[in-house]
């Protein structure tokens, strides 16, 4: 049986504000994502995440330590640091990178300097104070990957 948890700091929107089924809908899609990635990057046919029973989605910081309890952690890559990201996987926690793919918040380096074409958003995200993206757009698309392949150089 999954167990899963948010470890959440204070200045991140709590996921309790969405229904039941969202946060399921939230986790399937972050999991599919992240296999996906795993699947496409690394050519393997298989993932392995078939026998994992623990998780963690964590966008805060200074939790390094708690994540070690969770076979897999999903993490903002700028929740850990490198050494705090070799840890856990030294410990056997899968760590992946979290990239959101129809969504893009104003913190991101990619946002702030200006590679985000201001055409491909589509409104605000109030909730959590971030832009809907057109995943339709090539721009957005080729950003993407190559955010993808700097979380895969960085270790994810």
């Amino acid at each position: 049986m999954w167990r899963s948890s948010y470890l959440l700091q204070d200045a991140v929107h709590s996921l309790s504000t969405l229904s039941p089924l969202r946060r399921l809908l939230l986790v399937l899609v972050v999991l599919g994502l992240a296999s996906l990635l795993v699947l496409r990057f690394t050519g393997a046919r298989r993932s392995n995440l078939s026998g994992l029973r623990s998780y963690a989605v964590y966008y805060g910081q200074g939790q390094a330590e708690a994540l070690s309890a969770y076979q897999l952690a999903i993490v903002q890559p700028t929740s850990l640091t490198a050494e705090e990201r070799r840890g856990l996987q030294r410990s056997g926690t899968k760590v992946l990178a979290y990239l959101s793919v129809g969504e893009v918040e104003p913190t991101r380096p990619w946002f702030a300097s200006g590679q985000v074409d201001e055409s491909w958003l589509l409104g605000v995200n109030e909730a959590w104070g971030s832009y809907h993206v057109d995943i339709r757009q090539e721009g957005w698309q080729r950003l993407l990957l190559s955010v993808t392949d700097a979380y895969i150089e960085a270790g994810f």
